[in-house]
């Protein structure tokens, strides 16, 4: 019995585990998260550093349909590409797949992406990260991660912007505690924040 082109299309595009290695499925990340996952576009987040925990749990939530899937173009390699979303590339993984990307971005070296932010609201940033209890978890003022969280200083703001607002929302799904203190926050404070995490490029 001959396998549908359709199924064999879906396999190539996708980059399933279906007798591709991991540097197939690494390109494909590439192809929007930048290369060694280093984006260069702010509202695809840097998933280079990241703890393997927080990546393979939202390969998993995409693969779910757990999380919003925005329809993405390709940045890099073949942007001749259909444009995709996390959902649809993220059904083509397994859990082997998923595994195996989520340890070779965890051992990629975070790089903090350099773009604008407002200087005047740093401190002030810097006092919100205290007060919502950030720093229990996000420490080093969101440069460090204790392996089950976001590294968050230096992150994309654009990207940021949109998870606070989805968690302010209710439409994102997180721990309790993430979602009392982003919900605490008023605009401004939150405004405030995402300047701080900014400012941090080093």
């Amino acid at each position: 019995m001959k396998t549908p082109l359709l199924t064999v299309l879906i396999v190539v595009y996708c980059g399933s585990v279906y007798g591709a290695d991991l540097d197939a499925l690494i390109a494909n990340c590439d192809g929007c998260h930048g290369k060694s996952g280093i984006s260069s576009d702010s509202d695809i987040p840097i998933i280079a550093g990241q703890p393997y925990v927080v990546i393979e749990s939202n390969l998993i939530a995409f693969r779910a349909n757990e999380r919003a899937c925005t329809e993405s173009e390709f940045r890099h390699g073949d942007t001749d590409r259909p444009a995709t979303t996390m959902c649809k590339v993220s059904a083509a993984l397994d859990d082997a797949d998923i595994e195996a990307v989520s340890k070779y971005y965890e051992s990629q070296t975070f790089i903090s992406a350099k773009q604008p932010f407002d200087a005047s609201k740093v401190a002030a940033g810097a006092e919100v990260q205290k007060k919502g209890h950030c720093e229990m978890c996000h420490a080093d003022g969101g440069r460090l991660s204790n392996g089950k969280v976001p590294i968050l200083a230096g992150q994309w703001t654009p990207y940021l912007e949109a998870t606070m607002r989805e968690i302010k929302e209710d439409k994102r799904k997180v721990p309790k505690i993430v979602k009392a203190g982003v919900q605490s926050f008023s605009d401004e404070e939150l405004d405030a924040l995402l300047n701080f995490y900014a400012s941090q490029q080093e």
